[in-house]
């Protein structure tokens, strides 16, 4: 169902989070634009309809999320996921292991683009890589056929260490 696809992209974020600066049970906010809520739903909602969906999802999800909180201004808008949310995704069993020892590496001060490559390839699934010349990012990769993790990772060599953004495959689409 469309609200479970959603549910899993809210949870994804604040996992992903939680593992890049740590837990805290608190409040946060997470920003989509119209365009990318109506691409993980594959809807076409205007901003009334998405306005009522959301409501539902709200309701459907308040037992393991909390009262969340939608606010918005035009196209964009904000879920306030309260601190019952962020602590029941601190709970959740960590699926990706991937993603805690992508994070392990990207932190470290030593780590290089063949790091992040090496641990790529250690995963049995095929592997997309590819440069980016847009200035913003240096590398996307991403797996082809990985049963749980169809995001696309970009990395940016800073000089003094490596970031990295990971986006779906539609948000990705769309900025490049």
């Amino acid at each position: 169902m469309q609200y479970d696809i959603l549910e899993k992209y809210i949870t994804d974020f604040i996992k992903e989070q939680q593992l890049k600066i740590g837990y805290r049970k608190e409040t946060i906010r997470i920003y989509y634009f119209l365009s990318s809520l109506n691409r993980y739903i594959k809807e076409q909602f205007s901003i009334n309809e998405m306005l009522f969906f959301l409501n539902g999802f709200c309701k459907e999800v308040s037992d393991r999320l909390g009262d969340i909180a939608i606010t918005h201004s035009g196209e964009r808008f904000c879920l306030v996921i309260p601190e019952k949310g962020t602590e029941y995704v601190h709970q959740l069993p960590l699926h990706n292991q991937f993603l805690s020892e992508l994070l392990q590496t990207v932190s470290s001060h030593a780590a290089t683009m063949d790091n992040i490559i090496s641990l790529f390839q250690k995963y049995p699934y095929e592997l997309c890589i590819k440069p980016i010349t847009d200035g913003e990012f240096d590398l996307l990769i991403y797996y082809r056929n990985h049963p749980d993790d169809n995001y696309r990772y970009c990395f940016k060599d800073e000089g003094v260490h490596i970031t990295y953004h990971r986006f779906t495959p539609e948000d990705y689409e769309d900025m490049f």
